[in-house]
């Protein structure tokens, strides 16, 4: 190799080497892309974690978001992408977006309704029924939205390529919507709204650049579904228009992120409502990205009152589900991807979850550092590992926003027996009425830990339990552990509050 080409490979191997370099003084660009988007933080090595391979993609997914030049980067390589092919197939999400007729965006994601064949609806949907059911016994009633697709509505504007492989559409929300009726749930078809708000009204319900309905489209949806569930008779006294894109009407143009913009013209319209009466009782909205901009609009037209709960993309929480069972209603707002195709994704985890704890009004593990919203407790030690120690001879529980219903408590306990004390014995009050008496005896079962907490019991939404301990000892006084003075009996790991 001569002067020359060795200059050259060594300028080329020197560069490169320089690039992590830049990170660790500081060239960087911090500014986040377009975008959904997770910023990780750089994980601790250790060699256990190294050896089983579990620290190497969290630094890969660490360095994916921070190294250096990294928006510069994904914008020029985008650009590049788009002005190879005219801009006709996007680089941006793995190639997901796609341009069609009259610079109209799509997102291939939703076009699984468009398909040579129709696909069956899964077993997994069944769960709709199961869980209207639950709710009914609590007083709470389900409805269902079918938000709509961007593809179904705009059919004739996706690119030819894909019209010829994916055929027309099969009729999926029609089919989705009688399968609701079926299970007794009132069910409203955003698709055939959609569809007919594009072929007959002035304004369109998506715009060009976004992959979610804009805020006429669902804005339009919560008038006509307040008016199938019977809930209210909204009047649109406005229509807004500006030149600055709502949040969702400029999300796929945004998930491009190339140096030149992508600016059809456009005029974003969003629906002034004459205010409502509000509908009695808290609502609940659990749904996908869709749910949004109905909720938005939802207390916009004043149907809240400000008494709602929200839950969108993220999964469902424990301490979720005691303002869920506050609920007079609950509305489920997906569209057809989500319906139809994703098993494993969000609605049907929310679907399981649902099932698997709304009986539960409290359930709780005490080894859990997060204590619920709803639960207030004295006299317990430290949360380990299996759960926590009582220590002292008292240990008191306070249970708050309970539902209007009788109620069963449930402890699941162990208890701290030697041969030196080989029984335990504890009082249990209910709001300081003494209700049970739980025997611990080595070599025995423990008791039964379950309580009934009649509503009368149940004072401003809240109840108390207390637990008097007759025979509490230390670990230093039996010589298990030279350092551990708390007096202990009962150790608790878990507790459970239902509707009766």
């Amino acid at each position: 190799m001569n002067n020359k080409y060795q200059k050259i490979f060594v300028g080329v191997v020197f560069t490169l080497l320089c690039v992590p370099l830049t990170y660790v003084i500081g060239i960087q660009e911090t500014t986040r892309t377009y975008g959904d988007e997770q910023i990780t933080e750089m994980p601790g090595i250790q060699e256990k974690s190294f050896a089983k391979k579990q620290y190497q993609p969290l630094f890969e997914s660490w360095w994916n978001s921070h190294f250096a030049f990294r928006k510069t980067m994904l914008k020029t390589k985008n650009t590049i992408y788009d002005l190879a092919n005219f801009g006709k197939i996007h680089s941006a999400t793995h190639g997901e977006i796609v341009q069609g007729k009259d610079d109209w965006l799509f997102q291939s994601t939703y076009f699984r309704s468009f398909t040579k064949t129709c696909m069956s609806i899964p077993s997994e949907f069944e769960k709709l029924k199961e869980l209207k059911d639950v709710l009914k016994k609590k007083n709470i009633d389900l409805y269902v939205v079918l938000a709509p697709n961007k593809v179904v509505t705009y059919p004739d504007l996706m690119p030819a390529r894909y019209k010829y492989f994916l055929g027309d559409d099969c009729g999926y929300y029609d089919k989705l919507e009688q399968k609701i009726h079926e299970f007794g749930i009132p069910v409203f078809n955003a698709q055939k709204l959609a569809s007919d708000i594009r072929k007959n009204e002035k304004y369109q319900p998506f715009s060009p650049t976004g992959t979610h309905w804009n805020y006429y489209g669902a804005g339009r949806t919560v008038q006509e579904s307040a008016k199938q569930f019977g809930w209210a008779n909204l009047k649109i006294r406005d229509i807004q228009d500006k030149d600055i894109p709502y949040i969702t009407e400029r999300d796929i143009a945004n998930l491009l992120n190339r140096w030149y913009g992508y600016e059809p013209e456009q005029t974003f319209y969003k629906p002034i409502f004459e205010k409502s009466v509000p509908l009695p009782g808290i609502t609940t909205i659990i749904g996908n990205s869709f749910s949004n901009e109905y909720k938005n609009m939802f207390v916009e037209a004043g149907l809240s009152d400000g008494k709602l709960y929200h839950f969108a993309n993220k999964p469902l929480v424990v301490n979720d589900i005691p303002n869920i069972l506050k609920s007079k209603r609950v509305i489920l707002i997906y569209t057809d991807g989500a319906m139809t195709h994703e098993l494993n994704g969000q609605i049907y985890k929310k679907l399981n979850f649902l099932l698997d704890n709304i009986k539960y009004v409290v359930q709780y593990k005490f080894s859990d550092k997060q204590i619920p919203e709803n639960v207030e407790f004295a006299g317990l030690s430290n949360p380990e590992p299996w759960g926590a120690w009582s220590n002292g001879d008292t240990v008191e529980f306070r249970f708050n926003n309970m539902p209007k219903s009788n109620l069963i408590a449930k402890f699941d306990t162990k208890a701290f027996l030697i041969k030196q004390r080989d029984f335990q014995n504890v009082d249990v009050y209910v709001n300081d009425k003494r209700v049970a008496k739980w025997q611990y005896k080595m070599g025995k079962p423990t008791p039964n830990t379950m309580l009934e907490i009649p509503l009368s019991q149940i004072k401003n939404g809240a109840f108390k339990i207390k637990m008097k301990i007759e025979n509490p000892v230390s670990p230093k006084e039996t010589g298990h552990n030279a350092t551990d003075t708390r007096k202990i009996a009962i150790g608790f790991k878990q507790v459970q509050v239902q509707v009766k």
